[in-house]
């Protein structure tokens, strides 16, 4: 039985926010790898997020400012960062 485009749009940000959020975290955490400061060079889960927004035809903000949010408040940022944060993420893609 074929998912609806809804249940579609759901899982699909809903697996898209879960790897932005784990992967936002971990460069998060990672800081300085190998001399780069990999926080700064590169937003590694930005690319899976336009990646997904290419590939797919409903809209994948929701997922992704979802994510931003989780992983700001996770490590330590306000709520107005948060919220800024999520926004920010969510009009990227």
């Amino acid at each position: 039985m074929p998912l609806s485009n809804r249940w579609k749009s759901v899982l699909v940000n809903t697996l898209l926010g879960v790897a932005y959020a784990v992967i936002g975290y971990l460069t998060l955490r990672l800081g300085e790898t190998g001399g780069v400061e990999l926080r700064r060079v590169i937003w590694l889960p930005s690319g899976i997020a336009v990646a997904t927004g290419l590939l797919v035809r409903f809209p994948v903000w929701p997922g992704v400012a979802a994510a931003g949010a989780l992983v700001t408040a996770a490590t330590g940022g306000s709520p107005l960062y948060v919220l800024g944060t999520a926004l920010a993420n969510g009009l990227e893609v």
